[in-house]
């Protein structure tokens, strides 16, 4: 899928970056639209350059107006007054200041060092070679497409991998992380704090509380943190663990990384279970089976038929579309049954046909 950058931020989204309700995705093509070619038509600000410099490295060039472009060679880029940067190729250093929101760093192993960018919200595309970055305490989104890069202290960081893994894996730290691949089984588990795509280990974890997976087979498991785990594929498998988490399968536009994996779907069903603590689950698009497990949790299906199976708290279920079954077990549970015929087992019980 190819991805269209602009100069604008999309909007925030619990705590993720969105456009028309969908996550973004991170493609290998970045198309620059009109907007942005123009700006990239403005001269590279350069001026006092040799006052600055970029994790002690003299500045090669350093941003006074709106826009900053890079040349092909290897840069020390200081972001200055620059809302805009545009590394181009080369191994570029980049060190961002509190005015830039937006970074596309190209081709080359670069760095870019948003550590002093104060609380701005930023948005850092890295591109093809072996990258780092590192973040500060502003809310940032990095998006990346190698699995050998370092993206240390992200706060939302977007991984697209569109080949098989080889090589050392690459580490990522921070709030969040999101994998999508079109092609390759990924599975992230927070508790052993390793992503594997295709089978291989491909990134290793730290600090990380929320995941997303986009994938044929999408697997993600949590740790004792309050998850927030989401994520699409022919084939889910969401499991809670220790804390108050929220699983959900995701919503998609037609241009979507989702819905590329639905349309290369032969059937579609979703396994999501919570752990011991009051969970949020809420199903994908195919065939889902929804367990809470302990805890006082809210489950809720979607247009097929589900099967939802509270566990051993006082748990609200609610069906979808389809005829769903829903149980509530142990506590005194509530069930609503919604459209289609529906079976339920409840101490509550409303439009449930059996």
């Amino acid at each position: 899928m190819r991805r269209t950058v602009t100069d604008t931020l999309p909007t925030v989204i619990g705590g993720w970056l969105t456009q028309g309700g969908t996550v973004l995705q991170r493609s290998t093509t970045l198309v620059v639209t009109a907007l942005v070619t123009g700006a990239l038509s403005a001269p590279s600000s350069a001026a006092s350059a040799t006052a600055e410099t970029c994790q002690g490295r003299a500045a090669t060039i350093v941003g006074t107006g709106p826009t900053i472009q890079g040349t092909p060679g290897d840069d020390v880029i200081v972001t200055g007054t620059s809302q805009r940067t545009y590394a181009v190729a080369g191994n570029d250093l980049v060190c961002v200041s509190p005015s830039a929101v937006l970074v596309v760093a190209g081709d080359g192993d670069d760095v870019v060092d948003a550590s002093q960018a104060g609380l701005t919200t930023s948005v850092t595309y890295l591109g093809a070679g072996l990258d780092r970055y590192l973040g500060g305490p502003g809310p940032s989104y990095v998006y990346a497409d190698g699995t050998d890069d370092t993206v240390t202290d992200a706060w939302r960081a977007y991984l697209t991998v569109t080949a098989p893994v080889t090589g050392t894996p690459g580490t990522y730290t921070g709030g969040g992380i999101a994998v999508w691949s079109a092609d390759q089984d990924v599975e992230i588990d927070l508790d052993t704090n390793m992503v594997t795509v295709g089978g291989v280990h491909a990134v290793n974890l730290s600090g990380i509380v929320h995941a997303g997976v986009v994938a044929p087979r999408a697997v993600l498991r949590g740790n004792a943190e309050d998850n927030y785990l989401w994520g699409a594929g022919c084939d889910v498998l969401f499991v809670g663990k220790g804390g108050n988490d929220t699983l959900r399968g995701a919503s998609y536009s037609d241009d979507s990384p989702y819905a590329q994996i639905k349309s290369e779907c032969v059937g579609m069903k979703a396994t999501m279970r919570g752990g011991s603590g009051d969970d949020s689950i809420q199903g994908w698009q195919g065939l889902n089976r929804l367990v809470g497990n302990a805890g006082n949790d809210e489950l809720q299906g979607r247009a097929l038929s589900d099967v939802l199976l509270g566990g051993s708290g006082r748990d609200d279920l609610r069906g979808g579309e389809g005829s769903d079954v829903l149980r509530g077990g142990g506590g005194r549970d509530t069930a609503y049954g919604q459209d289609g015929r529906d079976r339920c087992d409840a101490e509550r019980e409303r439009r449930c046909e059996r």
